[in-house]
Parts: C-alpha cells; structure tokens; sequence
C-alpha cells in the first residue's frame, strides 16, 4: 500500500448526532491536523495521560485546530485566529467561540479531526 501524503486544506463535512434530524442543521468542516501539529498536542498532552486526566483536553485541542468552517446556526461567532500555544503559528478557532461550545459537540468535533487526520481504530480513507 502506498503512503497517502496529508492534504491539510482537504476538508471533510460532518452534521453533529444532535442535530441529525433537523430540517437546517449546522454543518461542520473539518481538516485533517499537519504532522507538526499533531505532534505537538500530543507531547503537550503525554503529561496530562501520565497523570490519568481526562481524554477531553485533548479532543478540544483537535478541535481547536481542525475545525475550519462551520455554516448554519452554530456558525455564530465562529472565525479562526492566528495561535502560538504549540510553539509555532497555526490557524486555530478562537477561545471565544470554542467556549460557547457544548462538551458533546467538542468531544464529536474533536473525533471527527481524529477521524480524518486517520487516528481512528478503523481505516474509513475510501469514504
């Protein structure tokens, strides 16, 4: 099998479970992380796992860094910034916005960047 190269502006659309069945749901684009970037959340967050905290800090810095475009009624707000907590310039979601979120929509959120950044269990590439 041959290596498939990450395409950071690929972009890939999810509707959140909680909002399915609406007639007009929010609909949310996400981006698979760059290696740079992934590396560093995970060393950021290796000492947050050793101690036995929680998953979550982590699903919150996938989203942080792999949203890029949200449309519909949960797009109030939402814009990206310019962020250095990593240790080098990356587009990220702004604070503001992230902290209007529900925990549900982050955890979802921040598995679907782990879904395309191909960290899940399951090899979904032909989707």
């Amino acid at each position: 099998m041959a290596i498939e190269l990450i395409n950071p502006n690929s972009k890939k659309e999810y509707v959140s479970t909680s909002e399915k069945r609406l007639k007009n749901p929010s609909k949310w684009y996400v981006s698979p992380l760059k290696s740079r970037t992934l590396f560093a959340i995970l060393q950021k967050h290796n000492t947050t796992q050793a101690t036995g905290n929680s998953m979550l800090p982590l699903a919150m810095d996938f989203a942080k860094f792999g949203l890029k475009k949200v449309t519909g009624p949960c797009s109030d707000g939402f814009h990206l910034v310019d962020d250095s907590s990593l240790g080098f310039k990356e587009k990220a979601v702004s604070d503001d916005y992230l902290d209007t979120l529900p925990m549900n929509v982050l955890i979802e959120v921040g598995g679907w960047v782990g879904e395309v950044s191909n960290l899940s269990s399951t090899d979904k590439k032909k989707s």
